[in-house]
């Protein structure tokens, strides 16, 4: 974050996760005023929404009322659009142990649709 000019973070629609956007915005405050005075938080990615449930709807209300416009239309667990990107589910093996390892789909697999579909946005 201290060399990053905004950041994006995807939320998925469930309590705890809320709990954790708001400890991450303690956290961009802090770096905002010791490190980087010009971060700021893009948008949040809404993901694993399901209208069924309430919770959701009401994960997706709170971001909502905080972030505005900044927050992006909830996607159901499958997939996920930002902007002109389609983000969905990860269906091999590959893809899911990359974010395990923690190493960037982009590089690693460059040519799976994970990858394009990460890259694009």
């Amino acid at each position: 974050m201290a060399a990053a000019n905004a950041i994006l973070v995807p939320l998925q629609c469930e309590f705890f996760a809320l709990e954790g956007l708001s400890q991450l915005i303690k956290t961009v405050e802090q770096v905002k005023a010791t490190l980087n005075p010009t971060l700021t938080i893009h948008g949040i990615v809404l993901t694993m929404y399901d209208a069924r449930n309430n919770l959701s709807n009401q994960v997706v209300k709170d971001v909502r009322d905080y972030m505005g416009r900044r927050s992006t239309t909830p996607y159901p667990a499958q997939c996920a659009r930002v902007g002109g990107a389609v983000l969905r589910q990860a269906g091999n093996w590959s893809t899911i142990s990359n974010a395990s390892a923690a190493k960037p789909i982009c590089g690693s697999r460059p040519r799976s649709f994970s990858a394009k579909r990460s890259c694009a946005l």
